[in-house]
């Protein structure tokens, strides 16, 4: 996705989430799934039939802070319950994040995700140094390894296969 000597940041975390892996799995790439654990996915403008599927790119209406921006992601690696690489392009922020599943016992999923990005960010006129970029990116892998864990271990509905969606915060 970028050349050799280009300058890189990669943040890595992971969790371990009290779900069987193919449920997690099906939070990952399921784009019904995905859309109801991520808060910050607001619409699938340009659905990926298969999804995921080598070269095809699903197109999302996200949040990025408070600013709606189209998203684009295009996997690049899938071994199915146990790899997903993706290149995303949220707004001028180009990214590859790859989640790693793997057996925790008892019953749970160890869930890795790094995410490299370029060290500095074009905007208009500036553009985002290393640190701002930096900050972009652990808060996006730490947000998205908390949301999908509350997701996957919510108690599911028997009639219909899913949790009920949480109640928005009192003010």
């Amino acid at each position: 996705m970028w050349g050799v000597d280009e300058p890189l940041i990669t943040i890595a975390m992971s969790k371990v989430i009290r779900s069987p892996r193919q449920r997690v799995w099906d939070a990952l790439t399921l784009p019904s799934e995905l859309i109801r654990w991520d808060d910050r996915r607001l619409s699938l403008e340009a659905p990926a039939p298969g999804h995921p599927r080598l070269g095809q790119a699903a197109e999302w209406l996200c949040l990025l802070g408070s600013v709606k921006v189209r998203c684009s992601e295009e996997p690049i690696e899938i071994l199915p319950e146990a790899r997903l690489r993706t290149a995303v392009a949220l707004g001028a922020f180009r990214f590859e994040e790859t989640y790693t599943l793997v057996d925790e016992e008892p019953s749970g999923t160890r869930v890795s995700l790094a995410l490299a990005a370029r060290n500095s960010v074009p905007l208009f006129d500036n553009e985002l140094d290393r640190f701002d970029v930096r900050k972009l990116c652990v808060e996006r892998v730490d947000a998205n390894l908390s949301l999908l864990q509350r997701w996957c271990e919510r108690p599911r509905r028997a009639q219909d296969g899913r949790a009920p969606l949480p109640s928005p915060p009192l003010s």
